[in-house]
Order: C-alpha cells, then sequence, then structure tokens
C-alpha cells in the first residue's frame, strides 16, 4: 500500500471511530488505537504536506462531533494530548504562573447554566459551536443540582461520568429491566438472580463466541444457531463502558432503569464574584454552592505535591490511578490557574494553549 492510500484510509478509519464515540458514546476501537491511527497521520501529513488529515488533527471532536440548537457563548473546545513527559515539560515551560492537576474523565462533555439561582440549560459540546439540549432530560446528575444559592448568570462546563461502583450498579439495573423484557415473551422457570447474569455476562465477554453461555428456557446454555432469536445474551445487556453508559441515560430519557450519573465540573464562566482570576478559587466557590468539582477528585497527597514539582504530581496521580479510583480516567489534565493568563496563552483552532491532557500508558 501506498502512502496517500494509506493515509486516506486511516483518515476514514478515524472519522469512523470518532463519529460512533462522540455521538453514541460507542467505542468501535481503544483510545490507543486511535491514537495510533492519529499519529501516523499527523506524521504522513508534516511529511507530504498533506491537509485531509487537519479534520482530525485540528477540529473539535475530530471534526464529527454532532451540533445542536444550542449555541454556546464561548467555545467548548477539545485537548491537546500529550504521550511523553517531555511534551508535558515542553507545555510546562509556556506557563508562568501555577498549574492545576484534574483527571481527565471518560464520560460526556456539557455546559451547564444557571440563571436566578436555577438550572436552566444543558447541552452538550457537539462541535463546539453549538450542542444538542439535553435540558428536559437531566433529571437526578449528583454534582450537579437544580438549584444554587447564586442568582447572577454562571456556567459550568464539565464532565457526567459514572463511578466505577455505579457503572456496576448501572449494568446490573439494564440488565434486569432487559431481562424482565425477555421473561415476557419467553417462559424462563428457575429464574437466575440478577448477580448470577451479571457474573455470566462478566464471564462472557473473556471467552470466544463458540463458548459464551445464554439463557433458553430454564438453564444456562451454549446456543445453537437455531436458538438465538430466542435466547438471552447477558453480554449484550451490559453497558461497554462508561461514556456509552451516559450518552445512553441522558439522550433516553424513558430508558425504563436507573443509571446513577455524576458530575464533575472543569471550568467556570459568569459574572460577580464567582469570575475571580484563579480557577481553583473559582471552583473552591462553585464547591460552595453544591457543584462537584474535578479538582476535588484528585487525591490530597497529589494536590499538594503539584504545588512543589508538577511532575512528580503526574506521577503520584498515575500511581495513584493503578492503584485503583473510583472514577473512570486514562490520564490527567493540566492547567493554567490564572485567568489573565490563559487569555494571554489564547487557543487554538481545535484546544486550548492553557491546557494539555497527558495519557498514562494503557
Amino acid at each position: 500500500m501506498d502512502a496517500r492510500t494509506e493515509y486516506l484510509e486511516l483518515i476514514e478509519k478515524a472519522k469512523v471511530a470518532a463519529k460512533a464515540y462522540y455521538t453514541t458514546g460507542t467505542e468501535v476501537m481503544t483510545d490507543a488505537e486511535y491514537d495510533i491511527i492519529t499519529d501516523r497521520v499527523e506524521a504522513l501529513s508534516e511529511e507530504f504536506g498533506w491537509t485531509e488529515g487537519d479534520i482530525l488533527l485540528d477540529t473539535v471532536a475530530a471534526g464529527q462531533g454532532a451540533g445542536g440548537d444550542v449555541t454556546h457563548d464561548v467555545r467548548m473546545l477539545s485537548l491537546a494530548k500529550a504521550n511523553t513527559v517531555d511534551t508535558v515539560n515542553s507545555f510546562l515551560s509556556t506557563v508562568k504562573g501555577k498549574v492545576r492537576l484534574e483527571p481527565k474523565l471518560d464520560g460526556l462533555a456539557i455546559s451547564a447554566i444557571y440563571e436566578n439561582g436555577k438550572l436552566v440549560q444543558v447541552a452538550t459540546r457537539g462541535d463546539g459551536q453549538t450542542g444538542e439540549d439535553l435540558t428536559k432530560n437531566i433529571d437526578v446528575i449528583k454534582g450537579l443540582p437544580q438549584t444554587i444559592s447564586y442568582t447572577d448568570r454562571i456556567e459550568v462546563r464539565g464532565e457526567v461520568f459514572i463511578t466505577s461502583s455505579d457503572f456496576i450498579t448501572a449494568s446490573k439495573n439494564r440488565l434486569a429491566y432487559k431481562f424482565a423484557e425477555f421473561s415476557r415473551t419467553m417462559t424462563v422457570d428457575n429464574k437466575p438472580s440478577i448477580d448470577e447474569l451479571y457474573e455470566i455476562a462478566s464471564l462472557n465477554r473473556t471467552l470466544d463466541e463458540k463458548d459464551r453461555k445464554s439463557i433458553i428456557g430454564r438453564k444456562f446454555v451454549k446456543s445453537s444457531n437455531s436458538d438465538v432469536k430466542r435466547a438471552f445474551r447477558p453480554e449484550k445487556e451490559v453497558f461497554a463502558n462508561s461514556r456509552n453508559a451516559v450518552a445512553g441515560a441522558l439522550r433516553n430519557e424513558d430508558a425504563g432503569y436507573v443509571v446513577p450519573l455524576t458530575f464533575a465540573c472543569y471550568d467556570v464562566l459568569g459574572e460577580g464574584s464567582v469570575l475571580t482570576d484563579s480557577y481553583q478559587e473559582r471552583v473552591r466557590f462553585i464547591e460552595v454552592l453544591g457543584i462537584k468539582s474535578a479538582l476535588a477528585l484528585v487525591p490530597g497527597s497529589v494536590a499538594k505535591l503539584q504545588d512543589v514539582d508538577v511532575i512528580a504530581a503526574v506521577t503520584a496521580f498515575g500511581e495513584a490511578r493503578v492503584a485503583g479510583l473510583d472514577y473512570p480516567t486514562d490520564g490527567v489534565v493540566l492547567k493554567a490557574d490564572s485567568l489573565s493568563e490563559r487569555k494571554s496563552l489564547g487557543e487554538g483552532s481545535r484546544s486550548p494553549k492553557w491546557a494539555i491532557a497527558y495519557k498514562y500508558a494503557s
């Protein structure tokens, strides 16, 4: 295969994956596989001066995010990535003031606007300029209250995600609902418990298709082709990942099952006393109002270390991630704390120059 053909095929593969990921939450390839493709596209773009790959490299959500009816007052951007410590150090050399660390959460980015103390609008990031209106679908999200004791207009941007423990709960809730639907059309005696169904679902995901078990009638069996239409496949009914669960829950208000959701703010735009120059101070202000923040998810030891040695803090967060955190994250976000410095550093077509996302090895 010649370089030009490879280049165009890789772009199409990445676009298909990005569209699925950003519009439905479906993962058709891993983040690592996607990064390998975009890195190769970038290398070929630089080598031959080709520009078709710009849609992946220079646009929000790789140009595949679905816009909507809500126009963002200020663009919602993606983050530039860093795969090496050298890249992180290069970024740090451009920031004169303090740098804050936050987890890179795997969920759905949203904008939430409060007016006169009430949550009046929630929208997805979409294509960065416009987003999908989710206001009517927002019911109970931990960390995103319906009312706050602040009357000036304020916009909080952040991630809706599912904690690790809630992810299991959400999958079991969906499994229970889908199995109940199946049981109404197929007689199932000696019904298995939801815990048993979840155990089979988890096991099936580790097995080849031919070895997976389904439910037909009274027991778990390896189903033949003729049984497929009347079989219940537990692994098909649990969520594939956190983002998939979040996207489904926010877009399907009549799902019939509960998906516990959590919000964490990573930016604050507004008027009045909330808009101090320090991002950390703005976050502390909105935390008092009952809005959860991404900063608060950073382990205390890492938060203290970031003011002394940012790289050491990045390493420490990675170690905490491996040890186990109750939220989905594959990296850490580094951002300038000062609002005035952010304005000075500016932004590109796809991402701000005052923030970067460092991804840990899988």
